[in-house]
């Protein structure tokens, strides 16, 4: 095992007490396939939509 391994041994997930970062209510980026700005919102979705090389994917 190692150090690492051995850092976190005594811990389970009651014991960590972590706040995810907000996410922003919106992701911009630039598509060079089209030439345009694209946006991503709704981030608290788990699925995004958002165009790559001008096709659409999830």
């Amino acid at each position: 095992m190692d150090s690492r391994s051995d850092e976190y041994a005594g811990l389970d997930s009651q014991s960590l007490n972590y706040t995810a970062p907000v996410l922003p209510s919106a992701v911009r980026y630039y598509d060079d396939f089209q030439d345009k700005y694209n946006s991503i919102n709704n981030l608290s979705q788990d699925e995004w939509k958002a165009e790559l090389e001008g096709k659409k994917s999830r």
